[in-house]
C-alpha cells in the first residue's frame, strides 16, 4: 500500500508537467508572435512558427540542457506514436526527398555494327518523385522506361512507357510490429515497381489489335525487357534515399551534434506544434504515463527556448 501511495505522489508530479507544458507552449507562442508580428494571420500559428524556424538561433543551454530532453522526447515518441496515432508517425519522424531521382541505363547483349564497330543497345529506367498526379496533389513516384532497341518500338508501338505509383503504396504506417517499420522492405518496393511496370506493359500489348499468340510473344519481350531494369533497381534503389530520417540520419544515437544543431532544434519545434495539435484535438490520452514523460521532457527543453526568445525580445527593446 505504501508503494502505491508513493506512486500516486509521483503520478501527481508527472501530471503537473502537463499543465506546465501547456503554459510554456503558450508562452513560447507569445514570444514567437512578439518576434515576428508580420507573420501573424488568421490561418493559425503555423506560418508564424515557420518564420520563427527560419530565423531561430541556438539557445545558450542547447547542448548542456535542452539536448538531453529533446533526445528523450524523440525516443519516447518514437515508441508510443506508432501505437497510439500511427497516422502521425511519418510526419514527425520522416521527410520525403522531393528531389529524389534514380536515372540509370544498362547495356544489353544485343548489338549493331556501326562503321565496323559493335554498338550495344541500351535500356533505361528513371524513377523520380512527383508532387502531383493527374493535376491533383498526390505524392507519387513517376517511373519511365525506354530502350533504343528497334524491337521496343516494334513491340509496343511507342518510344517509352510511363507509370505512376502513389507514394502511399510504399508506406505502411502501422508496420509489422507497429514501431519503426513503416516502409516496405527494399525487395518489396522493387517487387511493387516491377509488378506495376509489367501490368502497364501488358496493358499496352493487350490494347493492340493482335492475335492471342502474337500478344503472348510480345509479352515475352516485355518480360525480357524488365529483367536488366529490375537488376538496376536492386543495385541502386534505396529507401533511405527516398524517405529521409528526421531530424537527421542517425539521430539520436549516432550523429554530429555540432553540425546539426539547427536541424535538431527545428525538428523539436515542429514536434511541439504537432504535439500541441494532438493534445488540443483530444487525439491522445494526456494522462498516459508515456505521454506524460513526453510532456515532461518537452516542457524542460521548451522553457529554455522561451528564455532564449525573451532574451532576444529584451535586446530588441533595448535597441
Amino acid at each position: 500500500m505504501a508503494g502505491n501511495r508513493f506512486r500516486n505522489w509521483q503520478n501527481s508530479v508527472d501530471i503537473d508537467y502537463l499543465s506546465l507544458y501547456i503554459k510554456t507552449w503558450f508562452a513560447f507562442l507569445s514570444t514567437v508572435h512578439e518576434l515576428h508580428p508580420e507573420a501573424i494571420n488568421g490561418s493559425g500559428d503555423g506560418s508564424a512558427i515557420s518564420i520563427y524556424k527560419i530565423n531561430v538561433g541556438i539557445p545558450e543551454k542547447f547542448v548542456d540542457v535542452m539536448l538531453h530532453h529533446i533526445h528523450k522526447v524523440y525516443t519516447i515518441g518514437n515508441n508510443i506514436i506508432p501505437l497510439d496515432i500511427p497516422n502521425s508517425y511519418y510526419i514527425n519522424y520522416y521527410n520525403t526527398n522531393k528531389g529524389y531521382i534514380l536515372d540509370k541505363e544498362c547495356q544489353l547483349s544485343k548489338f549493331k555494327m556501326v562503321n565496323g564497330q559493335r554498338v550495344y543497345y541500351k535500356s533505361y529506367i528513371k524513377v523520380e518523385y512527383k508532387d502531383k498526379l493527374n493535376g491533383q496533389t498526390a505524392p507519387n513516384l513517376l517511373i519511365t522506361i525506354k530502350s533504343d532497341q528497334p524491337k521496343f518500338i516494334e513491340n509496343l508501338i511507342r518510344h517509352h512507357l510511363i507509370v505512376n505509383i502513389e507514394l502511399s503504396k510504399f508506406i505502411d504506417e502501422t508496420g509489422v510490429d507497429g514501431i519503426n517499420n513503416i516502409f516496405k522492405s527494399k525487395d518489396e518496393c522493387i517487387e511493387l515497381i516491377e509488378a506495376n511496370l509489367k501490368n502497364s506493359l501488358y496493358e499496352v500489348v493487350n490494347e493492340l489489335e493482335l492475335e492471342d499468340d502474337e500478344k503472348e510473344e510480345r509479352k515475352g519481350y516485355c518480360n525480357g525487357l524488365l529483367v536488366p531494369l529490375v537488376q538496376l533497381l536492386r543495385q541502386y534503389f534505396s529507401n533511405d534515399d527516398l524517405f529521409m530520417h528526421l531530424p537527421v540520419k542517425g539521430f539520436p544515437d549516432n550523429y554530429d551534434v555540432n553540425q546539426n544543431k539547427i536541424k535538431v532544434l527545428n525538428w523539436f519545434i515542429s514536434f511541439n506544434y504537432q504535439l500541441r495539435n494532438l493534445l488540443f484535438h483530444s487525439l491522445i490520452d494526456p494522462f498516459n504515463p508515456q505521454w506524460l514523460k513526453i510532456f515532461k521532457h518537452a516542457y524542460l527543453a521548451l522553457k529554455e527556448l522561451v528564455e532564449h526568445n525573451i532574451e532576444k525580445i529584451e535586446i530588441q527593446v533595448d535597441n
